[in-house]
């Protein structure tokens, strides 16, 4: 697991260093050494070359991770509405709405820091 640590602190340097075709041959890297690194995928996302691929790299995020927000958030950004086997088996299940009140609806949760990844994937959008 050290060399995929590795891997990706180089390809989080070249990419922020903006070396986006070195960042990317080290995160395709490590994306095929270790499929289900989400990290890896999420920034592959981010030095894409091109929308296809960005769009592959996050498509994958959300079959590892159907809550990762980034993800979802990049894929609606694009047009692209996210679909995981989770989300596709609960479209089939019978809904009932109940209603809404006001005094029903939690408070949104409290602001909190943003991760590197995340101040970088705002960069690119």
């Amino acid at each position: 697991m050290a060399e995929s640590d590795t891997i990706l602190q180089l390809g989080i340097e070249a990419a922020r260093e903006g070396n986006r075709e070195e960042a990317r041959n080290l995160f395709g890297l490590l994306t095929r050494q270790d499929p289900g690194n989400v990290q890896a995928w999420l920034w592959l996302a981010g030095v894409a070359d091109g929308p296809d691929q960005r769009r592959a790299a996050l498509e994958r995020v959300v079959e590892l991770d159907p809550t990762n927000e980034m993800a979802v958030k990049g894929l609606q950004a694009m047009g692209v509405k996210p679909t995981t086997k989770l989300a596709d088996a609960d479209a089939s299940a019978p809904t009932i709405a109940a209603p809404v009140s006001s005094a029903s609806v939690p408070p949104p949760p409290p602001a909190r820091e943003m991760t590197d990844e995340e101040r970088y994937a705002a960069e690119l959008d």
